[in-house]
């Protein structure tokens, strides 16, 4: 009979022991899982930030063009005669030129025409207005060229042939 207390009190412990062992595995596996929770938690903000920063970033990209953007151009009218220039005139205010009493040009509305030429094709006359967006007009008999240029750069520019 003792040696069936003994083999009781022994289990008694063993179980005993058993559940503070299982308590303690469950315990370790809880913490455990809220470790991974705090773990996951944290890399969510992470990622969050991660986002934020980026898109913050892509944000201050955008902008920084639109802030140093380059002034707009202020479009102006160069006329020249035989290679040298006859003068330049801004697109903004409307006007009749008289160019060597041989060709009139007109601007109005921002845009250029030829309007009277003594040559005798008549071509310059017949071409479209240019404006702002560019283009030219040439009458080769009498070797004028209009064109539309910065006026900054026609005040001065170095622009060479090529450019112009």
């Amino acid at each position: 009979m003792a040696e069936s207390r003994n083999h009781g009190v022994s289990q008694q412990c063993s179980l005993t022991i058993s559940k503070a062992l299982g308590t303690s595995m469950i315990e370790k596996d809880k913490e455990a899982k809220s470790a991974y929770n705090r773990s996951d938690r944290q890399i969510r903000r992470n990622d969050l930030l991660l986002i934020g920063g980026l898109a913050l970033l892509s944000v201050i990209l955008l902008i920084i063009p639109i802030v140093t953007a380059v002034k707009p151009k202020s479009p102006a009218l160069l006329i020249q005669v035989d290679g040298k220039e006859y003068g330049t005139y801004p697109l903004t205010t409307d006007r009749d030129i008289e160019i060597n009493d041989s060709n009139v040009c007109r601007i109005q509305n921002g845009k250029v025409k030829m309007i009277s030429a003594d040559c005798p094709d008549q071509i310059c006359i017949q071409e479209s207005a240019i404006d702002e967006n560019g283009g030219t007009i040439v009458c080769l008999p009498n070797k004028i060229v209009l064109s539309i240029v910065d006026a900054k750069e026609s005040e001065g520019g170095e622009l060479d042939g090529v450019a112009r």
